[in-house]
């Protein structure tokens, strides 16, 4: 990216299932952090949106039911039911954030999350205006975790399990600051 203060735009998407070629976007959060050297990883600006689909669209799929008893426990398909917002707009609206970030360059995104390869694929199924900004570099918080685990394996980890794309999103930067830490020695 061009500006100095965010190297990465977080990202994490909520779907109906693992296959983007056959499921749909449910919700989505974009996060901006302090995150060039020396910076804490604070949360300078958040997004989230969840996305509306008619009951028949819905219908049509076939969602595992451990997809569908998740989604009922944390409330969103209640979301997905009372949104307005559509598929299309998710798309324009990220594309212009990150073009806001780049000055319009494509190919110039770096996405940050947690096993980030999987929300870069729905992006290149469903978004197909946010994948033409998108670096085919990612930053995996995943694999820091990886890493630290094996190299300093008295780390502890923040809990996760919600499921839901602004609080994994958050819980992805936590976990990238123990693993910066652990990684460089710096303890927690």
């Amino acid at each position: 990216m061009t500006t100095e203060r965010h190297q990465f735009l977080w990202l994490d998407l909520e779907t109906t299932g693992l296959d983007p070629a056959r499921g749909r976007i449910l919700e989505f959060a974009a996060v901006l952090c302090e995150d060039a050297a020396g910076d804490d990883f604070a949360i300078t600006r958040s997004y989230a949106g969840v996305v509306h689909y008619d009951a028949a669209v819905l219908d049509s799929l076939v969602i595992d039911t451990r997809v569908v008893d998740m989604h009922t426990a944390n409330g969103l398909w209640r979301d997905v039911a009372a949104s307005t917002t559509r598929p299309h707009e998710i798309d324009e609206f990220l594309a212009a954030l990150a073009d806001e970030l780049t000055g319009g360059a494509l190919h110039a995104v770096t996405l940050a999350g947690s096993s980030v390869h999987f929300d870069l694929a729905w992006c290149c199924v469903h978004l197909p205006a946010f994948r033409e900004r998108l670096s085919h570099r990612v930053f995996d918080v995943s694999t820091l975790r990886r890493a630290a685990e094996a190299w300093a394996p008295a780390t502890v980890w923040p809990v996760r399990d919600a499921h839901r794309a602004l609080s994994d999103i958050t819980a992805s930067i936590a976990e990238a600051r123990v693993a910066r830490a652990a990684l460089m020695g710096g303890g927690q």
